[in-house]
Order: C-alpha cells, then structure tokens, then sequence
C-alpha cells in the first residue's frame, strides 16, 4: 500500500526537517524524568524505523541484538500460535502482546520494522496469531486465544508484570479490547492500544452494508473500500451453515444472480442487511436473528467496556475507509466513564499503513502528533 517512487520527491525534500523535528524532541529530555527519557529516545528511534519516509535507519547499527521464535501457549487450538521476540538479556522488560486482525500476516514489512523495533529497544514483543483470522473467519473464540496468549507472555522469566500492554490493530483492535476485559488478565493489562479499531461490530456492519455512519445523531456518507467491504462479507458468510446457501448468497450480492428461493433465517437476515440503505433500520432487521445479534456483540468491545481496566490509547486515520473513524469516536466516549484515554486522530495513514499524500506542512505536523502518542505508549513500557 506504500505509493511509488515518483511520489516521493516531496517526501525527500521533508527528511532533514523530520530528523531535526525528532532531534528537537531528543532535547527535550534534559527536563524530565528517566522513565521520559527513555520513551522520548525510543520514540524517536522507532518512528524512524517504520516511517518509510525516513531513510535513515539507526537501530540497524544502535539496536541491541535480538531472538525470534515461534511459540505456542497451553491448551490453545491447533489454529492458535505466536512468534515471539526476545531482547538479547535477562530482563525483565517491559512487554507488548501484537494482534494484527483479519487477513493480516505476521511477516507484513510494516509490522515487521515495528516489532523489530520495539524488541531492539529491550521490549518483549509477542505476535499473536490465528489461522482462522488469517482466512477472514471472525470467531469469538480470537478473544480466548489473545487471553492464552497474554498469559502466556506474563509467565516469561523475562517479562516484568506491572508492564504489559496489548496493540491491537483493525480488527485485532476490537477482539483486544474485549478480551482485555476477562478477569483472568485484567489486572496484568496496563494499557491497550486501538489502532484503526471499531466499538460495535454491529454499527460496523450498518455502516458497511448501508455506506452510511451516525455520529451524534447526524447520518454522514461513508463508502468502504472494497476490500474492506469483501473481508466483512466474508466474515459474515462465514456464519451461514450451508456451504451451498453460503455460494448462492454470495452470487446473489455480487449481482451475479437472483437470491435463492429458500434461505435460512441467516441467509434472510444477510439479504435483507445488504438490500437497507437506512441504518436507523439496522436493528430492527437484526432483531429477526438473535443470533447473529449474539455473534455481534461476542466480538465487540461495547457490552464488556465497563470491565477494561487498562489505560485506552486510541489512534484512528480521519478518513479510515476500512472501519469508520465514528467507531473510535465512540470507544472513547464510552471509555471515558471509567479509565484514562489518550485519543488522536491521524491524516498521516491509509487504515494502518503510512502513505505520502499529505503535503510537507500537514507531514511534519502528522509525524509531531505521531512523534508524541508513540512517546505516551511507551512510556508504558519503557
């Protein structure tokens, strides 16, 4: 998703003015604390690590050496597993549970330079991976595996326990919320990032099926990209039991061919979600299938927010057209009532993945407020 070369001019003149903005923070460290300190410095040495903008790369010759492994954890399923990666020491250090969401593979560049990154500045990071998400199947059993996974991350002899966070992504983002709010873990979870996260898959739903998101009351345009739009289909195609109902449903959407003449009550509610343009009808055509309301709300962080003790960091790109920036709009709101938020919004990302489309101003603004959430993260850590 990173543009081409010829886009990248701009971006080269900028790169003197984004090292000296990053150095003009590095001074600032003569004020504060050693916990600051450190963050600030990582900060900086990450940021320059997963901007592709920035070609310098310090920690390749700065970092300190790290150990990759794959792991699995105890009493997980066959679809379950992690690829853990250990700073060169004894510890303990500060750890980072990474769950990257729906179709989206561990050995993605991006998500390759940030945990290599992370681990090169003596943090714990572990990937948390799962089969089924890798082919685009949403199950609520994801929230038991981030939970096994968790734990199993606090049991390394390496791991310091009062400092843990989660960075979800996507998807991943929302599954994460909601397992941070299991009693099991609770407590060992510091902090939780959202990074392009949702609050109710349902509202998700309405907004893809219908184009369209409510915030505070107002219905406002929102049009998917498709991708976006295919992965969610086929996540809810996923629930229909018939394999051949789930075919003919799927030629039916596409417009290849007229729906079958008999549906399940799955099938029904599907047509019907796809056929609504309004999404003040949304419940009411989900209310015919309780069970797919059930579905919903097992994958959502909204009916367990109340039970997520952790520090909530919130960063979502304004024009997001994977999932509807509204989405962190109201994970923060509800949030709000019982923890620590830190929320910005972004205009420096596609969904996830950073792009060169702003121009030098808006840039160098971008990578400031980038610069400064990634210090309050790891602080956390640090």
């Amino acid at each position: 998703m990173f543009l081409q070369s010829d886009k990248n001019r701009p971006m080269r003149l900028l790169r003197p003015y984004i090292l000296l903005l990053l150095g003009f923070g590095l001074l600032l460290t003569s004020c504060l604390s050693p916990v600051q300190e450190r963050s600030i410095v990582k900060s900086a040495l990450l940021l320059t690590e997963v901007l592709p903008q920035i070609p310098i790369k310090p920690l390749n010759a700065l970092g300190n050496p790290i150990r990759q492994e794959q792991t699995t954890y105890s009493g997980a399923d066959a679809a379950l597993f992690g690829d853990l990666y250990l700073p060169d020491g004894e510890g303990p250090y500060g750890a980072i549970l990474i769950y990257l969401g729906i179709a989206s593979p561990a050995d993605d560049p991006y998500a390759q330079a940030l945990v290599r990154g992370l681990a090169q500045q003596g943090i714990v990071v572990l990937i948390h991976q799962s089969r089924r998400m890798e082919a685009g199947i949403i199950d609520p059993l994801e929230i038991e595996g981030i939970i096994e996974a968790l734990m199993h991350l606090r049991a390394l002899p390496e791991v310091d326990r009062e400092r843990i966070g989660i960075l979800g992504f996507s998807v991943g983002a929302g599954l994460a919320l909601r397992a941070a709010a299991d009693p099991r873990i609770r407590d060992d979870v510091a902090f939780v990032h959202s990074f392009g996260g949702y609050f109710d898959a349902a509202s998700v739903l309405s907004a893809v099926t219908t184009q369209q998101v409510v915030v505070n009351g107002k219905v406002e345009s929102w049009v998917p990209d498709p991708l976006a739009a295919s992965l969610f289909q086929h996540a809810l195609l996923a629930t229909v039991e018939s394999n051949a109902e789930r075919v003919a449903l799927q030629a039916a959407l596409a417009g290849e061919a007229e729906p079958p003449a008999t549906l399940s009550q799955r099938g029904r509610t599907l047509l019907a979600l796809y056929e609504n343009k309004d999404p003040h009808r949304t419940a009411e055509i989900l209310a015919r299938d309780p069970t797919l309301v059930g579905w919903l709300q097992d994958i959502s962080p909204a009916p367990a927010m109340h039970d997520v003790d952790a520090r909530l960091y919130i960063a979502h790109d304004h024009a997001d057209a994977f999932l509807p920036y509204s989405e962190s709009l109201h994970l923060a709101e509800a949030a709000r009532e019982h923890t620590t938020v830190v929320f910005r919004s972004f205009v420096l990302f596609a969904h996830l993945y950073p792009t060169n489309d702003a121009n030098q101003f808006i840039f160098l603004r971008e990578v400031w407020n980038l610069y400064w959430h990634v210090v309050a993260v790891l602080a956390e850590v640090a």
